[in-house]
């Protein structure tokens, strides 16, 4: 059975990547974690290696003057990197796959802890992309996507079930401090 986290939004705000990303000076309504970070604000991944932030251009901006060049590992496009003492921050402007628009995203994103997550449904969508394509299947996505599935159960099971449309749902949108 799926393990419930203690305190969301403490553990959350207490994660190295986490704390790293609320020191930069973007406004938290600029940017949406992406990739596996909304598993991590869930509860469904204990920890994460790097973080995945799709940031709009007046973030971009500032993100451009504090890091280094890179890219994107899946789709070669232009990305930023922080490196971390505790991983790797990276931003790009927009997704991985088109279908996904950033203004979109972060309309649709979770608040938790003050900070905007892509739905857990866009994640698995994601994670089930990668998986159908054998160039781009990692060893790590099956696993997400059956812990994505086991949290849902866990969740229909407490009575916690939100309506298909907003199931993704971790904790009600709220802003935090």
């Amino acid at each position: 059975m799926f393990k419930r986290p203690k305190s969301k939004t403490v553990d959350l705000l207490r994660h190295p990547l986490i704390r790293e990303l609320t020191r930069l000076p973007l406004d938290r309504d600029d940017f949406v974690i992406f990739g596996s970070g909304p598993l991590l604000a869930c509860g469904i991944r204990d920890d994460i290696s790097d973080l995945d932030v799709v940031v709009r251009k007046s973030a971009w901006d500032r993100v451009v003057r504090i890091s280094r060049p890179s890219t994107g590992d899946i789709s070669g496009a232009p990305t930023r990197c922080l490196e971390t003492a505790h991983g790797r921050i990276e931003f790009s402007q927009k997704w991985i796959f088109d279908g996904w628009d950033t203004e979109d995203l972060i309309a649709r994103s979770e608040i938790i802890g003050g900070l905007r997550f892509a739905p857990v449904d866009d994640v698995e969508r994601y994670k089930l992309m990668l998986i159908a394509d054998e160039k781009l299947k990692r060893d790590k996505d099956e696993p997400d996507v059956a812990a994505i599935q086991e949290w849902r159960r866990d969740r229909e099971q407490r009575g916690e079930a939100q309506p298909v449309e907003s199931r993704a749902t971790c904790i009600r949108p709220r802003f935090v401090g």
